[in-house]
């Protein structure tokens, strides 16, 4: 082992001399176990270190040591041994009794009998959350039938020699953690072989710090791209000065990750004495120059000749040749609605309605030509009174005088009295638009007021604008008149305006210097630019000197990769797992008897963790297995994979089996009790079961091998469930099992009895009675176990034809004391159940005593006879 050692110890520094330096380091720590956030800082620094760069990432003045061949020392010593010796369901777990307790074995063999429903299963659900499974942890319930507030468990096992128990508390406390406690059921089967890529359950301490290696160097990187990412930018484009964002020297500096270029680009653009006369004196040239003041012009300009332009059509609606335009719309839409109400009033003597011919019914009518030409009269013309018609409103037909009226309304609404009346209502809206589309553009240039000069007409212009606000509707004469007077006056003064800002326009146009404003501003954008990035030059140099640290980060980041350490694991798991792992699957296999099933084992590395898979061999198409093989098939197989787990695993913890032999015949059946057994020889195993002949089976090879087996039979009363008793349950028993359990009572009662604590005698017979028909049931399994040597046995379907020569020793005299004894068994039974025949004497405890040993001896004579 220690040669081993040594070996794994130089191929290990052989590893790390090609790796990165901080590799070293945070080996040592993986080996340790899970580094803290501040070793993982430290290694962070102790990268960039190793590449040159230094971060103020962690605290200062903190060293890490590397590997040493000493680390692996360590590794054997974390090691634990965990011996399961109880679990408590305290309250609220699954319909489990309160504080019902199923204790284990702290060797050999412990069988948990139970039927459906009687609470193996919420034992089980608490050592998977607890232990190593394919299937993972389980979510606890609580009594879903009577819910508690809080799920609360007890975990006692020897962990290393070392009495613990461990209080869980769902929602408060972590659950117990075992995981070198190995458990295997149905729903880690059918993961095992369902065709997916599994872990490997069992990694060796090394491999498990190469794992946490992989894990902490991700972390290192992306611990280092959290600090580069969050390193502050003083400046950037965006909170550049306009007149520095197209300077080439400034973009330079914004962009470069090179702190010495930068320095000597700050000594090229520093300003001289000269320079910097220059740049005070720019602005006034600049000003001076009229191409700078001719946009500024031009823009007033265009902004007072918008003005102008509202004014002037606001001005059109309130003059008097508008307002007598209103005027005669206002008469002419009145006539035509004297004319219309005619119309209506011989249109109403068609109906018995009011207001027909109104807007209304003109609106209702509309509606009803929509429906009548779009669906039901498409073809027709509206409204269609043909034969067979009927109203398109009431859906009724339509008599004749309905149809008349019907013409009579479509008349009246295509008359030329109703159209002129629709078209004098539109030019008199359209007129009073007009009107307050133009109050509303005025309103609009209320912005534009500060950019005339003259106080007296801003003010004029304020005041017009207070008059407009409140207009909503085309006003009368009286208020037209106030804002034709005000907007004339206005109109006159803008234009004056307008007319000196036209001379000056046109004045400068023609001494406008072409080319000049361009060299200056482009001298005076280039002068400040300089200036402003000399007076920033600590802001900018910070920022330089961050993305070089950056751009140097991501080169250690690079360096980051799990690639190495998954190519090392692979080479080191090829004699610590892959090998071992695959021999001892075949091993399984065979010992199982399922040799010849077409399946391989493997296990590959990925991202330094081992991966196995269970595949099928030689099949085309390369189906899953779960589709192939049968389902006791992939049990078989599942149950050697797990096996294969447990004998690469150096510990002797305990491992739990549930109902492992579901779906198997009696041929795989027992040959998973014999490995069962067997592994009972090295380390403690528990089975939970609900198959009593599973159960027999662990008992003749426990006890053909020596090994110790403890029995606990899980009960159910009403809603009650796991209520645990010692013992197997007499149903799943063995004879010998059966004898001493009969033995145990017989002196129970015989002890009570002295003790004077039955009621009376009758109390007494009636136990006496329920044991002689106990004593018969175990006589009827004792024929079939001892007598015919397990030839037939009940639930058991095949005949053991191997058996026959042991049972060619038969004597009379066996036959005859099963006979007579079994027929007093029955005698005292019937006797006490037959109302029609006088009781007889009920035999005494001292003569149940001597019936039971009877058993005993017949069944130690015949099996001497045959050398068992």
């Amino acid at each position: 082992m220690q040669d081993r050692k040594d070996e794994l110890g130089k191929r290990i520094e052989e590893w790390l001399r090609s790796q990165p330096q901080w590799y070293s380091h945070a080996l040592h720590l993986s080996i340790r176990g899970l580094a803290s956030e501040a070793e993982m800082k430290m290694l962070a620094a102790k990268a960039c270190i190793d590449a040159g760069i230094n971060i103020d990432i962690a605290q200062k003045d903190s060293e890490l040591e590397g590997f040493q061949e000493e680390d692996l020392a360590l590794l054997g010593a974390s090691e634990r041994e965990v011996i399961l010796t109880a679990i408590t369901a305290e309250k609220g777990v699954n319909a489990l009794t309160e504080n019902s307790t199923l204790s284990f074995e702290t060797d050999g063999l412990t069988v948990v009998y139970g039927e459906n429903g009687s609470g193996k299963s919420g034992f089980c659900r608490l050592i998977r959350s607890a232990c190593t499974s394919r299937a993972g942890a389980e979510n606890i319930l609580s009594n879903v039938f009577a819910p508690s507030e809080k799920s609360v468990a007890i975990y006692s096992a020897i962990v290393n020699n070392q009495p613990s128990v461990f209080r869980w508390v769902s929602g408060e406390t972590e659950c117990a953690s075992f995981p070198e406690v190995m458990l295997f059921d149905s729903t880690c089967a059918a993961l095992e072989i369902e065709g997916k890529q599994n872990e490997v359950l069992y990694i060796p301490p090394i491999l498990g710090a190469f794992e946490r290696l992989s894990r902490l160097v991700s972390e290192v990187s992306n611990s280092l791209k959290t600090y580069a990412d969050n390193l502050p930018r003083p400046i950037t484009a965006s909170s550049l000065p306009d007149f520095a964002k197209a300077d080439p020297s400034v973009a330079s500096l914004l962009v470069s990750s090179d702190p010495e270029a930068a320095l000597r680009t700050f000594e090229k653009i520093e300003l001289s004495e000269q320079e910097n006369g220059r740049l005070e004196s720019l602005p006034e040239l600049i000003k001076a120059d009229p191409s700078v003041e001719l946009p500024m012009l031009q823009r007033r300009f265009n902004q007072l000749s918008s003005l102008r332009e509202q004014l002037a059509a606001l001005y059109k609606c309130c003059d008097a040749k508008f307002q007598q335009k209103h005027a005669a719309a206002v008469q002419e839409r009145d006539q035509a609605l004297i004319a219309v109400n005619a119309a209506r009033e011989l249109l109403s003597g068609s109906s018995e309605l009011k207001d027909v011919g109104g807007d209304a019914w003109r609106a209702l009518w509309e509606s009803a030509r929509t429906y009548s030409n779009d669906h039901a009269y498409s073809t027709e013309t509206f409204p269609f009174v043909g034969e067979g018609a009927i109203c398109p409103l009431c859906q009724q037909p339509l008599s004749q005088e309905a149809s008349q009226r019907l013409r009579n309304f479509e008349d009246y609404v295509m008359s030329a009295t109703e159209t002129v009346y629709q078209k004098k209502v539109a030019e008199l809206a359209s007129l009073e638009r007009a009107f307050l589309d133009a109050v509303k553009n005025v309103i609009n240039e209320k912005a534009g007021i500060a950019i005339i000069e003259n106080s007296a007409v801003r003010d004029a212009m304020d005041e017009l604008i207070n008059k407009l606000d409140p207009i909503e509707t085309f006003t009368n004469s009286e208020i037209l008149t106030e804002l034709l007077e005000a907007t004339k006056g206005i109109g006159q003064s803008v234009r004056t305006a307008m007319n000196d800002l036209g001379e000056k326009i046109s004045s400068l146009k023609e001494h406008l210097k072409p080319d000049s404003l361009a060299k200056m501003q482009a001298e005076y954008h280039s002068l400040r630019s300089r200036r402003w990035a000399v007076q920033n030059k600590q802001q900018l140099l910070t920022d330089v000197m961050n993305r070089y640290i950056k751009n140097a980060i991501e080169q250690v980041r690079k360096s980051c990769t799990t690639r190495s350490i998954t190519a090392f694991v692979s080479e080191v798991s090829q004699s610590e797992v892959v090998g071992r792992m695959q021999s001892c699957f075949n091993q399984e296999l065979s010992v199982l008897n399922a040799e010849n099933q077409p399946v391989s084992f493997g296990i590959r590395t990925k991202a330094g963790r081992e991966i196995q898979e269970i595949a099928l061999v030689g099949a085309s198409d390369n189906p899953k297995a779960t589709k192939v093989l049968s389902e006791g098939e992939r049990k078989i197989i599942a149950i050697a994979g797990f096996f294969a787990q447990v004998d690469v695993m150096p510990s002797q913890s305990t491992i739990v089996l549930d109902d492992p032999v579901t779906s198997l015949d009696h041929k795989w059946r027992e040959s998973v009790a014999r490995r069962i057994v067997d592994e009972a020889r090295r380390r403690p195993v528990v089975i939970f079961t609900h198959d009593p002949r599973f159960c027999s089976y662990l008992s003749v090879h426990a006890e053909q091998n020596a090994v110790g087996i403890g029995y606990r039979t899980v009960r159910r009363k009403g809603q009650m469930t796991g209520i645990i008793v010692d013992g197997l349950d007499w149903g799943a028993c063995r004879t010998r099992q059966r004898i001493a359990a009969l033995q145990n009572a017989a002196d129970a009662l015989k002890a009570m009895r002295e003790k004077g604590d039955f009621e009376d005698d009758s109390v007494l017979d009636r136990e006496i009675h329920l044991y002689y028909g106990m004593l018969r049931s175990a006589w009827e399994r004792a024929v079939e176990e001892v007598l015919l040597a397990g030839v037939i046995e009940r639930m058991n379907p095949p005949v053991h034809t191997q058996q026959l020569r042991k049972i060619s020793d038969i004597e009379d005299s066996d036959i005859a004391v099963v006979d007579e004894n079994m027929s007093k068994c029955s005698t005292v039974i019937d006797a006490h159940d037959d109302p029609l025949v006088a009781p007889a004497q009920c035999p005494t405890v001292e003569e149940l005593i001597i019936d039971i040993n009877i058993l005993r001896q017949w069944m130690k004579t015949i099996n001497k006879r045959r050398g068992n």
